[in-house]
């Protein structure tokens, strides 16, 4: 049986990647093709005011990372919020990503902060619950979730990221790293601001990482989609 689940897109990605690999939603898109073959996509760009009438509109939900931070307080973040409120409280299937991840924490309850270890970037290793070894995934953020809300439980976590992912039930799953991002799109992302006099240093050490270690994104990806699939 096909379901429809809906994206909701809270940002657009890096512009100077749009070309070759897609926005956040194009990137969703060409991930639920591989990973969720029950599944057909519904994007709403909720930036732009654009929510579904309904949390039953789809039959999961997808919230995409982005470049605002919860803690700024958007025009459109108040509305966005309570529409992931409806989703939650109607147990639709929910996966968060990134700024998503921090979306639902925040939403309820939990609190997201700067993190005092500065940028996160490329591929990193993660504690997580189930898995004899390391899980290995991109990360992309300067945010994190510092308290769980209550009714969360710790999926996975790391020296510096302590609340990596999470799960509420067995309707929610939110993770802070990015599982739809590709090698070819970490690179390219890192590749853009090598030169940067701040964050250069921190860039090159992601770009290595990309040459020392094994992602497991397809992995969890897997299982992401079935969760989608299967719920």
């Amino acid at each position: 049986m096909t379901k429809t689940i809906g994206i909701l897109q809270t940002g657009e990605g890096a512009a100077e990647l749009h070309a070759s690999h897609g926005n956040y939603g194009k990137i969703w898109q060409d991930w639920l093709t591989q990973y969720a073959s029950c599944a057909r996509a519904r994007c709403y760009d909720v930036r732009r005011g654009i929510l579904p009438k309904s949390p039953h509109e789809c039959e999961g939900w997808i919230v995409t990372g982005s470049d605002d931070h919860v803690y700024d307080r958007l025009a459109w973040m108040p509305a966005a919020e309570e529409f992931l409120r409806q989703i939650f409280a109607a147990k639709v299937p929910l996966i968060g990503i990134c700024y998503g991840h921090q979306m639902l924490a925040h939403t309820l309850g939990g609190t997201v902060e700067r993190a005092k270890t500065g940028l996160e970037i490329g591929l990193k290793r993660y504690k997580w619950a189930g898995h004899a070894e390391q899980v290995v995934l991109p990360a992309y953020h300067f945010d994190q979730v510092t308290h769980m809300p209550d009714g969360a439980r710790l999926l996975a976590s790391n020296a510096t990221c302590p609340h990596a992912a999470l799960a509420y039930d067995d309707h929610a799953i939110t993770v802070q790293g990015h599982p739809e991002f590709t090698a070819d799109y970490l690179r390219a992302l890192i590749s853009l601001d090598l030169d940067d006099p701040i964050t250069g240093p921190t860039l090159r050490d992601g770009l290595k990482s990309l040459e020392t270690l094994a992602s497991s994104a397809a992995g969890i990806s897997r299982t992401l989609g079935h969760f989608l699939c299967q719920r």
